[in-house]
Formats: structure tokens, C-alpha cells, sequence
């Protein structure tokens, strides 16, 4: 009698690998989306770091542009985006466009983006984001403008961002349009049609490469921007990684919910 107890026991503490129907089919459903989105962020993660090479050999490896004219390719704008600029020409004051609602150092200001006429190029125009002035100096610095607009400008040459979306001035400002939104690609769409001769494939955002500088709030504008190059973005990793020890997870709970001890077994068969 002892004897059969102890084997009924032994028997009851088995398991056996039986697979629910149900369970299983959701938890392979589940998988395919897990290990779906964690490959995509894995694929974009490399193009990530494709895409930072070859800013890396543009705007590091080339050296800047001083014209446009011999640009005439069908694939102008992409031999153009992302290289350094020392281009020579003429700000055309009387089209700047003027962008609101921009704080620094919790003083509001303003975005200027300005026409710069270059000599040889087609279209003769592309738009220069100069950077930032403060409210109450902005017509002071437009005149400073006005009064010497031949200039150098030092910055980086760009395809607008992908945006599509023709956005609307929102009035005026000291006679020049005014703008809310910082978007240039939709800026530029609505441009095209009104200002004559403007290059909406590209722009210039203005600024020496000179990360770190001090600066002096009495030279306007106050521009420049970061230096394209940088780690590789971690953060797709990271979501890989989440996804894929979700999946982990995952199947680490269908493995136990699939072994079964044998007397489940028969639990579950019918009686006589």
C-alpha cells in the first residue's frame, strides 16, 4: 500500500510538455510582433549611424562651398546637404521673414530668415536662417542690416526637413511676415510662390562651427549649431533590446504554462 502511494506521488510531481491550443497560438502571434518591432529599431539603428557617416563626410571630410553656380545637377539639393558654407552675396532685407514665440536666456526674441542673393546660381536665392535677436533689438538689427548687406555667410547648407505641410504667416511684424511656427521646410513651401526666385530645395543655417564659445549678447544675431557628428543614437538600441526581452519573457511563460503535471491529465479526461 506504502509502495503505491509513493509511486502515485512521484507520478504526480511530473511534468510533461503539453502546449495549450489557445495560449499558444496568441503567445505566437505576440512573438512575431515583439520580434518584429525589435528588429525594426535594431534596422534603424543602423541606418542611424549611416546617416551620421555620411554627414560626418560631408560637412567634415569636404571642404565649404564659396558657390553655387556649378550646382546644376538633377541631384543638386543631396550633393548640397549638410556642407559648410563661406558664401558671398547680398541679404534681401525687404523679404525677411520673421519667426515668434523664441526664448533665450528668458529674454523673448526672434528667428530671422533672410533671401541671400548669390551671384551665378539658379535659382538666385536661397534662405539663410541667421539666427536668434531679441525683441526690443529687432528693428535695430534689421537696419544694421539694411545698411550693409553684402556678406559672408559662414554656416551649413541643408535639404528642409521632411515636412510637406504649407504653413501661413500669421501677420506682421515691424513690416516684415511674421510666423509662428519654426518649421523652414514649411516656411520655404509657402515661400516658393511669393518670393521670386528663392530656392525651396535648400537653406543655410547660419553659424560658425564654434561649440562651446562663450557668448556675447551685444553681437546679434546669436546663431549656430551643434556639430552633426555624435554617438550613434542609443536609444534604438535600448528599444531593441526592450522588445526583445519582452519576447524573452514571453517565452519563458509559455514554457511554464506548457508543462503540465501528468495528473492534470487526468483531471481533465472524462469519466465513466
Amino acid at each position: 500500500m506504502t509502495d503505491k502511494l509513493t509511486q502515485a506521488d512521484t507520478n504526480s510531481g511530473r511534468r510533461r510538455f503539453r502546449p495549450p491550443l489557445v495560449p499558444t497560438l496568441v503567445a505566437a502571434l505576440m512573438l512575431a510582433a515583439l520580434l518584429g518591432l525589435g528588429t525594426w529599431q535594431a534596422r534603424r539603428y543602423f541606418e542611424a549611424t549611416e546617416t551620421l557617416a555620411s554627414y560626418h563626410a560631408q560637412h567634415d571630410a569636404l571642404p565649404p562651398v564659396d558657390e553655387l553656380a556649378s550646382f546644376t545637377s538633377p541631384d543638386r539639393a543631396d550633393k548640397l546637404h549638410f556642407r559648410r558654407v563661406a558664401l558671398k552675396g547680398r541679404l534681401v532685407v525687404s523679404e525677411a521673414q520673421i519667426v515668434t514665440a523664441i526664448y533665450k536666456f528668458a529674454r523673448p526674441g526672434l528667428g530671422v530668415l533672410m533671401p541671400l542673393q548669390v551671384e551665378g546660381a539658379s535659382p538666385p536665392k536661397v534662405m539663410v536662417y541667421l539666427g536668434w535677436v531679441p525683441e526690443d533689438r529687432l528693428a535695430s538689427y534689421l537696419d544694421a542690416v539694411k545698411a550693409n548687406p553684402e556678406v559672408t555667410i559662414h554656416g551649413r547648407i541643408q535639404k528642409p526637413g521632411y515636412s510637406t505641410a504649407k504653413i501661413e504667416p500669421i501677420g506682421e511684424i515691424l513690416g516684415y511676415v511674421k510666423w509662428r511656427s519654426p518649421d523652414i521646410s514649411g516656411i520655404l513651401a509657402h515661400l516658393s510662390t511669393t518670393v521670386e526666385g528663392l530656392d525651396a530645395t535648400l537653406f543655410i543655417r547660419s553659424g560658425k562651427e564654434a561649440v562651446g564659445d562663450p557668448i556675447d549678447l551685444e553681437k546679434l544675431p546669436l546663431d549656430g549649431y551643434r556639430n552633426p557628428l555624435s554617438l550613434p543614437p542609443a536609444k534604438h538600441v535600448e528599444y531593441a533590446i526592450t522588445w526583445y526581452g519582452i519576447a524573452a519573457s514571453l517565452i519563458a511563460v509559455w514554457i511554464a504554462l506548457s508543462l503540465r503535471r501528468e495528473d492534470e491529465g487526468a483531471d481533465e479526461a472524462p469519466r465513466a
